[in-house]
């Protein structure tokens, strides 16, 4: 019965001590064995955005309207009207006069949506140019685009599911290369 006894008490030393030395080997590897997924949720509300160009007179309408608004300054010689402290006083001044148009009016002083906003993706979709753009009048900047307005309520705002470059607004325009006798203040830039 003693030989029974050392000889069970040998196997399971020896196993015992096989399966510690194992595991203390297969953790020595360092073995890491991970799965890492993003789960987006929750989709963000993408802002309202409102593009400007930075030349409110942008068309031969505007041309006309700005040799009109001349005889405000009538009375001012060649050299005050070379001062650009000046041109600008007369185009804030013009600027004032633009606010009691009709908003058919004030749309004629510079390019349509189509024209200022050449392609529009959002996410990688193409924008609706109908129910994704809103015209405003802006009092500094004149005719503006306000993107993800939704004016009409019955239409649900965009959204966005993934943050990164290619899932964001990408928006190309036009932003010059109007006469220069347009153009009050030089700026080729969309605000």
């Amino acid at each position: 019965m003693r030989c029974m006894w050392y000889t069970s008490v040998l196997i399971s030393t020896g196993i015992c001590s096989y399966l510690v030395i194992s595991s203390v080997l297969q953790y020595l590897d360092f073995e890491v064995i991970t799965k890492v997924r993003v789960i987006n949720e929750f989709e963000s509300e993408f802002p309202r955005v409102l593009i400007c160009n930075a030349n409110e007179f942008t068309t031969n309408y505007s041309l006309n309207y700005l040799r009109d608004t001349r005889h405000l300054f009538s009375n001012y010689t060649l050299d005050q009207l070379d001062d650009p402290n000046f041109v600008a006083a007369h185009y804030k001044q013009a600027l004032r006069y633009v606010t009691k148009f009709v908003d058919e009016e004030k749309m004629k002083l510079s390019h349509s949506l189509k024209e200022t906003i050449l392609k529009c993706q959002l996410d990688g979709k193409p924008c609706d140019y109908t129910e994704d753009f809103e015209w405003v009048y802006n009092d500094f900047h004149g005719n503006c685009f306000v993107f993800n307005s939704r004016k009409d309520k019955s239409l649900p705002l965009r959204y966005l599911k993934y943050p990164g470059k290619s899932h964001g607004l990408y928006v190309k325009m036009y932003v010059g290369n109007v006469r220069k006798e347009i153009l009050i203040v030089h700026n080729l830039a969309i605000v």
